[in-house]
C-alpha cells in the first residue's frame, strides 16, 4: 500500500469520526432546545410579571379584569410557542433546513387585541411540514462548524423575536410607553447589552436603557455667548428617553436554569472535540495532496 492509499484510509476514518460527532451534536442541541424553550416560557412570564406590577404597576392598574385576562393569555401564547419555535431552527448536519414556520403577524392582530375574545389570542400555534429526508452527504468539519453557527444565529434571533412580540403586546395594552426612537437606533443598543460578558444588574431578561434624543430646545445663543452645552448645532436639544422593554438574554437565561447550562457545556465540550477533528482533517488533507503530487510528479518525469 503506498502512502497516498494510507493517508485516504485515516481521511476515511477521521470522516467516520466526523459523522459520529455530528449526530452527537445534532442529540445534544435538540435537548439542549427543548429545556430552553421551557426556560424561555419561565422568562418570559416573569419578565412580563416584573414589567406590569414593579415596572409599571399604575399602567396595568388602569386595565379592565377582562383585558388584564386577555393580555396575560396573549403573553403565555408567545411563550408557548417558544419552544417549538427553538426547535423548528434545528435540522441534521449536512441536510437541508425544514422550511420555516409562518411568523405571526403580531401588529396585525395588535390594534384589536383587546376587543377580541380571548380565545386563540395569536392566531394559532405555527405548524412545520414533514419534509422527505434526502441522504446525508459526508460532512467535513467546517461543514459542521457552519452550521453550528447558522443554529446559533437562528436562536438568537428566535429570541429577539419572541422578545418583540411581547413588548408588542404589552405596548398595545398601554403597560410600555411608545417610544419616538428610530427602530434602528434602540437595536443598536439592545445589540451593545448583548454583547457583554457579564449579567447585568436588575431584574432578568429586562434591558433599561436611557438614549439621548434630538428633541425641541431653546433657539442657540447669539453669537459670542457660547452655546447650551445641552443643546446640539441644530438648535435641538439632547433629551434623555428611558427604555424598558424585555430582551431575552441568552447568558441569564442558562444562568438561571441548571439543566440548560449543562446542555450548553456539552455542546462547549462537543465543539472542543470539533476543533481536534478539524486539525487532524486539515493535516491529513494537506498530506494525502502532498503524497498525490509526489506521485504524479514521479509519474510524468523522465529522463532525456
Amino acid at each position: 500500500m503506498d502512502r497516498a492509499e494510507q493517508i485516504a484510509r485515516e481521511l476515511e476514518a477521521l470522516e467516520k469520526e466526523i459523522e459520529a460527532l455530528a449526530a452527537e451534536f445534532h442529540q445534544t442541541y435538540s435537548e439542549y432546545l427543548k429545556s430552553l424553550g421551557q426556560v424561555v416560557r419561565q422568562g418570559l412570564i416573569l419578565a412580563s410579571y416584573h414589567l406590569c406590577t414593579q415596572g409599571y404597576p399604575d399602567q396595568f392598574l388602569r386595565l379592565s379584569l377582562n383585558n388584564k385576562q386577555k393580555l396575560q393569555q396573549g403573553i403565555r401564547q408567545v411563550a408557548s410557542q417558544a419552544q417549538p419555535q427553538l426547535l423548528a431552527q434545528l435540522h441534521p448536519p449536512g441536510q437541508p433546513a425544514q422550511e420555516k414556520p409562518k411568523e405571526t403577524n403580531v401588529e396585525a392582530f395588535l390594534p384589536g387585541l383587546l376587543n377580541q375574545p380571548s380565545e386563540n389570542i395569536l392566531g394559532g400555534t405555527n405548524r412545520v411540514l414533514p419534509q422527505e429526508e434526502k441522504p446525508q452527504e459526508k460532512i467535513t468539519p467546517m461543514d459542521l462548524a457552519q452550521w453550528q453557527d447558522k443554529l446559533e444565529k437562528a436562536i438568537a434571533s428566535t429570541l429577539d423575536t419572541v422578545s418583540c412580540q411581547t413588548n408588542l403586546l404589552l405596548k398595545q395594552g398601554n403597560i410600555l410607553p411608545n417610544h419616538q426612537l428610530p427602530e434602528s437606533i434602540v437595536e443598536a443598543a439592545k445589540s451593545a447589552a448583548s454583547s457583554s460578558e457579564t449579567l447585568p444588574a436588575g431584574s432578568p431578561n429586562i434591558i433599561n436603557m436611557l438614549i439621548e434624543a434630538e428633541g425641541p430646545g431653546k433657539k442657540k445663543k447669539e453669537e459670542g455667548s457660547g452655546e447650551n452645552p445641552a443643546s446640539t448645532s441644530t438648535g435641538k436639544r439632547r433629551m434623555p428617553i428611558g427604555i424598558v422593554e424585555i430582551h431575552l438574554r441568552l447568558s441569564e437565561l442558562e444562568f438561571a436554569d441548571s439543566t440548560a447550562s449543562s446542555w450548553r457545556q456539552k455542546i462547549r465540550n462537543l465543539k472542543t472535540q470539533l476543533q481536534t477533528l478539524g486539525r487532524k482533517y486539515q493535516k491529513k488533507q494537506r498530506e494525502r495532496a502532498v503524497a498525490l503530487a509526489e506521485a504524479a510528479w514521479r509519474s510524468s518525469w523522465f529522463d532525456e
